[in-house]
């Protein structure tokens, strides 16, 4: 009988250290995979991209970060590309004529999430009619939100 308490001792410890050891080996690779997470979003990936595409290329300049808007599609498109991070305090968009704004209405132009950081000088030019999407948001408006050091 008690070579069978002895046996079911040994048995116990051993369940019980396979299970500590287990749990603490988790523990490490959790945090090690947390780790190498926070050190992925702290790194910054500069993409130096033409979007002349998206705006009025033949009055926008790449290399000095300046698009023309001139249309509807292009102040969604600026809306579309604010909103996955596209742009950095350093760019700057300029309104080249009066719009009429037609279409589908406009998603505002920054999020809490992605906000404006840049610049957008309308230089005296206006929008008529302009149609935006978010009556539920909290944010709404031409620019739903903008950074501190953009300038508008």
């Amino acid at each position: 009988m008690k070579k069978a308490i002895s046996k079911l001792k040994i048995y116990l410890i051993s369940v019980v250290s396979i299970l500590v050891t287990s749990i603490v080996i988790s523990l490490v690779g959790f945090s090690f995979a947390a780790y190498l997470n926070t050190e992925q979003q702290n790194q910054t990936i500069n993409i130096n991209m033409d979007y002349s595409q998206y705006f009025d290329g033949n009055n926008s300049n790449a290399e000095s970060k300046t698009y023309a808007i001139s249309t509807s599609d292009h102040l969604r498109n600026l809306s579309k590309l604010v909103a996955i991070g596209a742009f950095t305090p350093d760019f700057k968009f300029i309104l080249t004529k009066d719009i009429t704004f037609d279409g589908e209405p406009l998603i505002p132009i920054g999020s809490d999430n992605t906000p404006f950081y840049s610049t957008f000088d309308g230089q005296g030019h206006t929008i008529k009619n302009l149609a935006v999407v978010g009556s539920d948001l909290a944010d709404v408006g031409m620019f739903g939100y903008v950074a501190n050091g953009a300038t508008i």
